[in-house]
């Protein structure tokens, strides 16, 4: 788990003592938190924005420029940046400008904001905020992405004129994440588009978050994201947190602060149901305690939310030297604990957005371009029927992927994009390119070429025995804990598998026809480091066709041959797509695509061996409620086998050998055109 200290810039007087600090003071307290969360090993710092009631947080932009003078390696995230009110083109510009300043350690936390009585502030009508937020993120999130933009809205004058907003920021559009407290709504947003979730986690029961959470989590595979980016962050309560050696002692110390401030809160809607300091250490999500009672608390909802991020806001009422000691204490004795059970790729090689900041190498040159492109590409361009979901969560390296734009005003142009995002794809650094060796395990321990330890599968589990000294880790923790250690894994469906990681190597574990088998994939392969690019024929307009979905009365079992002799693959067909091409009434036998509701075809046709590959050709459908689907053979692709012999692709059945030539899609790889 990665930890954040929010300060949201509350400015009010300790209900016990009546003392309040100058606003200059409690300024300069956040700029002086945020440095020392940095030596603490806290992974960022979040800024809140009110411009309403009893807070300092109105311009969090400034707020977030002073600590990124004096910090050099904590992210900087907000909490929430209220872009229902603002203006999208100056958010761009303020935030690229914190992002350039502090050398790619941006992150933005997105919303509505709060506070009802900022709307009318602004000259906005309450009864827009979702629209408002909708419409001005989708601008945002352009304006980050694109050059030369022109656009046009409900809320805002248009942009008439290509705008370019400057500065641009450090390395591609920082991350954006949605912030989400009360409805659905924010949740759904950020599952649209794919993006992170932050949930308030603040004033109610933990159950009601739960409900924002799972409608996330289920609107973003409904969208076919890819799941390696859908990370959840988690705040931890208002009033703060307090540590003491004892839960009772820390009850004691901080009850009648507690109590005092949740009294002194009146909002309808807004009220803690949590309002004594013993109901609230008992059943809400305040952090007060004991280091254990915390480290538990944390832990029980990460048991429920399995959030990637928790949040913590200190309790700014109290003498800022206690809240500085607080912090130290949770930063020694709760977060190592938290850490070594709730481990996240959050911020981690492969997560895109680890390597986007200056002081992490600045290895990714555009995250967020990266990322659209994994879900592009677990949407619609995988290339396999059923794909392992093994695959879509191994670990990932940066550099590694390409932007894709919707709404592109040419076909040929939206193609192009399409097709930069499924190359930046296929090299990952440990894609299919990047596979060293094909490994068949049998009963008899055998030492693996490109692995560590000792392989053999015995009865559908697969035994590794590993050596002391020798690594292997699943999930980013270490599996060799002591001195040699023996392993075992599965069974593993048909199709399915797993990954594990021994330094630089992914190390797929995966069964296919029926036996057991083991690919390393490391980055400096030779086919990877030399790969370049795949040819394709010029976009045509007329291979995109209509075609109609019809499903068979039952899945049909289906069995196909591989490009490995010895082995078939037995995949169920849902049913048949129908179109017209070249003037003949043609059918392809379909099978469920990854993505949720899409089908995948493997075809060849009068091409295949010629111009492209003779083996399949793959393409991926969508099919509408209605049946009705396009398919495009622009975006027919390659599978592995098209570029090595350690690929064990399916071949198409004989229904799919299409008597036509299309003349669209992926050629033949530069590396087969010799052989073929």
């Amino acid at each position: 788990m990665k930890f954040q200290v929010l300060d949201i810039i509350p400015h009010l007087k300790n209900p016990v003592t009546g003392e309040i600090v100058s606003t200059a003071d409690r300024l300069n307290q956040v700029v002086e938190t945020a440095r020392r969360a940095e030596e603490l090993g806290f992974d960022s710092f979040s800024v809140g924005e009110r411009h309403a009631g009893e807070f300092v947080s109105s311009s969090p932009t400034t707020v977030l420029a002073a600590i990124a003078a004096v910090t050099s390696r904590i992210r900087l995230q907000t909490g929430v940046t209220v872009l229902s009110v603002l203006d999208p083109v100056r958010v761009a510009e303020d935030y690229a400008t914190i992002d350039q300043l502090s050398r790619g350690r941006l992150e933005l936390v997105i919303g509505k904001g709060n506070e009802v009585l900022q709307y009318p502030l602004f000259g906005l009508s309450l009864d827009d905020q979702w629209d408002l937020l909708a419409e001005k993120y989708a601008l945002l999130r352009t304006l980050w992405r694109k050059e030369s933009v022109t656009w046009s809205g409900r809320f805002r004058p248009a942009l008439t004129e290509p705008t370019t907003t400057t500065p641009r920021p450090f390395a591609g559009s920082p991350r954006i994440w949605h912030g989400s407290a009360t409805t659905l709504t924010s949740a759904a947003l950020a599952a649209k588009w794919g993006d992170p979730l932050f949930t308030a986690n603040a004033i109610q029961p933990r159950e009601n978050y739960k409900v924002l959470i799972d409608h996330y989590r289920e609107e973003y595979e409904r969208h076919g994201h890819d799941p390696r980016h859908q990370y959840l962050g988690s705040g931890s309560g208002a009033g703060g947190v307090f540590i003491a050696d004892t839960t009772q002692e820390a009850i004691r110390q901080y009850g009648p602060v507690y109590e005092g401030l949740t009294a002194s809160r009146n909002v309808p809607g807004n009220n803690s149901p949590f309002r004594d300091i013993q109901h609230a250490v008992a059943e809400g999500p305040a952090l007060v305690g004991s280091p254990e009672q915390v480290i538990d608390k944390i832990l029980s909802y990460h048991s429920l939310y399995n959030h990637d991020l928790q949040s913590i806001s200190l309790p700014t009422t109290l003498p800022f030297e206690q809240q500085l000691e607080i912090l130290e204490r949770f930063a020694l004795e709760v977060i190592p604990a938290v850490r070594a059970s709730a481990p996240t790729t959050l911020w981690e090689s492969s997560d895109p957005f680890g390597g986007r900041p200056e002081f992490a190498g600045a290895t990714e040159p555009d995250a967020a371009a990266a990322v659209t492109a994994d879900h592009a590409f677990n949407r619609s361009d995988n290339a396999h029927p059923q794909l392992p979901t093994n695959l879509a969560s191994s670990a990932r390296e940066p550099g590694s992927r390409g932007p894709t734009h919707h709404g592109l005003e040419s076909f040929d142009e939206e193609w192009q994009e399409w097709h930069a995002a499924h190359e930046r794809h296929r090299a990952h650094p440990h894609g299919f390119l990047a596979v060293t060796h094909l490994h068949w395990l049998s009963n008899e321990a055998t030492r693996l070429e490109g692995a560590p330890g000792a392989w053999s599968v015995h009865a559908d589990v697969v035994r590794v025995v590993l050596e002391p000294g020798e690594s292997l880790q699943q999930d980013g923790v270490e599996l060799n804990t002591v001195s040699g250690k023996t392993l075992e894994f599965g069974p593993i469906e048909e199709r399915g598998g797993i990954n594990l990681v021994s330094g630089d190597t992914v190390i797929e574990v995966a069964k296919r026809g029926g036996e057991y088998i083991v690919r390393p994939r490391n980055p400096a392969n030779t086919l990877l480091q030399e790969y370049q690019g795949t040819p394709a024929y010029t976009p045509n307009a007329a291979f995109a066709v209509a075609g109609t979905f019809v499903p068979f009365e039952a899945p049909r079992p289906t069995t196909m041959g591989a490009a490995v002799e010895g082995i078939q693959h037995v995949y169920e067909a849902p049913g048949e797509i129908r179109f017209k091409l070249a003037g003949e009434e043609l059918a392809l036998t379909a099978f469920n695509g990854y993505a949720p509701g899409s089908l995948s075809v493997l075809f060849t046709d009068q091409t295949s061996g010629k111009t492209t590959y003779a083996a399949n050709r793959s393409l991926s459908v969508l099919p509408a409620a209605d049946g009705s689907v396009e398919l495009d053979f622009n975006r027919a692709v390659n599978l592995p086998c098209a570029y090595t012999d350690l690929a064990t692709c399916p071949l198409p059945p004989a229904e799919n050998r299409l008597p036509v030539a299309i003349e669209a899609g992926e050629k033949i790889p530069y590396e087969r055109q010799d052989q073929q």
